[in-house]
């Protein structure tokens, strides 16, 4: 629905979900199966790649302008994005101003946007490492490597080598992108933004509010993080709902402070677990 409110832009969604959804006229669905993605991709390369399972694709997001160039002929910019994403106006941030003096757009996993020329869709493979990670040692590789933004605990990613080579990129923090380990709004690279927070939708404009429904700003999407959402919409009209923490779409600001802290506490407990796990995998490649 969300996608549906940006018209003049086009989502392209490969999947191999066959559920019957009402997309909008502007998200064009096509269906494929993991194996054939793999061997899409495998057509432009001359060396094995690592495409084994969907969150790998994170890594080959900069590929997108080469691999998908014949769905990407008749546009003059193309980007990647998450799946966990509300859309706002897109083209209240994004500009034709903007669009003409920077070949990339925002420099995260979750949305970058480039200008589509086979000089700047090849810049992942032609662009100087600069000491950042090697592109073919990270499509090659098993890992996940964050190759598609910064990436600096692995090494430098994609964004990183752009920048080392000079080549300005727009980076504004126009999204509001959660954080992880909070169950209550925290955003990401958002500075002063000390109030409890949920977000309202309302015919394509999203915003933030404070918890008694106060406007504070626009945001161009929120990346809710994986989060598992609930939804607690009773009214006909869809076009309008609030997305409360820890994660709940509604007709109106729901506070769950119960809820938040579960949330947390699951967290803390899966990133516990996925430690042991990784202990003990090291300890029996010791033995």
């Amino acid at each position: 629905m969300t996608c549906g409110y940006n018209p003049d832009i086009d989502f392209l969604l490969f999947t191999n979900d066959t559920t019957a959804y009402e997309y909008p006229p502007n998200v064009k669905v096509y269906v494929t199966t993991m194996e054939q993605m793999a061997n899409l991709f495998q057509k432009h390369f001359d060396f094995p790649l690592a495409l084994c399972q969907p969150y790998k694709l994170c890594d080959f997001k900069p590929t997108y302008g080469e691999v998908f160039s014949e769905y990407l002929i008749d546009y003059d910019y193309w980007g990647y994005c998450d799946c966990d994403l509300f859309w706002g106006n897109i083209r209240r941030f994004i500009s034709d101003k903007i669009l003409d003096k920077y070949q990339r757009i925002y420099t995260r996993g979750h949305c970058s946007v480039f200008r589509n020329t086979q000089k700047v869709n090849s810049w992942y493979r032609t662009l100087p490492g600069k000491g950042c990670q090697d592109w073919k040692k990270v499509l090659s590789g098993q890992d996940s490597f964050c190759f598609d933004e910064w990436a600096g605990h692995c090494g430098g990613g994609f964004s990183a080598i752009m920048k080392a080579n000079g080549i300005e990129m727009y980076d504004r923090a126009d999204m509001a992108d959660l954080n992880r380990a909070k169950g209550y709004f925290k955003v990401n690279r958002w500075v002063g933004m000390n109030k409890r927070i949920a977000f309202h939708f309302v015919k394509g404009k999203l915003e933030v509010v404070d918890v008694a429904g106060n406007p504070l700003q626009e945001a161009l999407y929120v990346h809710f993080q994986k989060r598992r959402i609930s939804y607690k919409i009773t009214k006909a009209d869809k076009d309008e709902f609030y997305f409360s923490a820890p994660g709940v779409i509604g007709d109106e600001i729901l506070e769950d402070r119960c809820g938040e802290l579960c949330y947390e506490m699951k967290y803390m407990a899966g990133k516990i677990q996925k430690k042991v796990r990784q202990l003990r995998t090291r300890r029996e490649s010791v033995l």
